[in-house]
Formats: structure tokens, C-alpha cells, sequence
């Protein structure tokens, strides 16, 4: 038999328990564990609490999202500019469509990802927009407006660079 091998066999083993290292180990893992078990059960009491707190039945929402219900098409999609990071879900709730929170970089490449989609991108705003408002809320709210794409503005020539006589 190769020496490693008989080596193996004939080495004296670790007690059970894996001696004084291997308690101090696994205390040091009971432990941490612990600490860790602790912080997420405080972090899901804390998140479910925010959950609970949160106004779900916001007015503003709840218009915007009757109002999609009722007068836009199925294939409607809504671009919301948020205030809180759950507010598109609320509106998506109460309108039956689906809603995406519109990022820093505006509603545009979105939109005309939506169109080649099928769907007819509308931008939920707080803020007057260049756009056609299809709903005005009546109560301090959003606005929804149809999404259309802007063309280029084309610059006028430089007068300056025709050549001087």
C-alpha cells in the first residue's frame, strides 16, 4: 500500500466533538448565525410595517388609476414619475394597466420601446409637460398625458460662416 494511503488509516482521529477548535467553531457559527437570524426577523418586521403604514388608498392615485380604467385603451401603458418608490404600483392597481416607473432619463426610449410593442405609451406627471393632457386632476395630482414622440428641431444655418466679400 502507497505511504499516503496507510497514513490514512493509521492517524489517530479527532475525538467526536472535533476537541476544543471545533466547539470554539461552532460556537462562533451558533453565534453569528444567531446575530444574523436577528437582524433579518428585525428588517421583515420593519419592511412589513412600512407595508402596512403606507397609504394604499392615496386620492391622488386612486383618480389617476380610475380614470385609466375607465377612459383609456386596454393597450395603454402609463410612464409615472414618482414621488415614492410604490407609487406606480398603486396607480398600476387601481387602473388595470400596466405602469413603469419613468426613469431620470425621461419617458422617451421607453415609449418607443411601448409603441413597437403594440401599446400606447401615456407619462403620469406632477410637472406641466410639453405634452397633450388627457386628465387633469381637479385635487393637487398628477396629470396624464399621451406620449408622442417630438421631432428634431433642425437649426437654421450660421450666418456667420458665408464667406465675406
Amino acid at each position: 500500500m502507497p505511504v499516503a494511503i496507510t497514513g490514512l488509516l493509521t492517524r489517530k482521529r479527532l475525538p467526536p466533538g472535533g476537541g476544543a477548535p471545533g466547539r470554539y467553531l461552532r460556537v462562533a457559527a451558533l453565534v453569528f448565525c444567531a446575530c444574523g437570524l436577528a437582524w433579518l426577523g428585525t428588517e421583515t418586521v420593519r419592511a412589513a410595517w412600512r407595508v402596512t403604514n403606507a397609504n394604499a388608498g392615496d386620492p391622488s392615485c386612486v383618480d389617476v388609476g380610475q380614470f385609466a380604467r375607465r377612459h383609456l385603451p386596454d393597450n395603454a401603458v402609463l410612464l409615472c414619475e414618482e414621488r415614492r418608490g410604490d407609487e406606480h404600483l398603486t396607480i398600476m392597481f387601481y387602473a388595470g394597466r400596466t405602469c413603469y416607473p419613468l426613469g431620470r432619463k425621461g419617458p422617451d426610449e421607453t415609449a418607443r420601446q411601448i409603441l413597437q410593442a403594440g401599446g400606447v405609451p401615456y407619462v403620469v406627471s406632477r410637472q406641466k409637460l410639453a405634452l397633450a393632457a388627457v386628465y387633469v386632476s381637479d385635487k393637487p395630482g398628477p396629470t396624464i398625458y399621451l406620449w408622442r414622440e417630438q421631432p428634431l428641431s433642425i437649426a437654421p444655418p450660421d450666418v456667420e460662416d458665408s464667406p465675406a466679400r
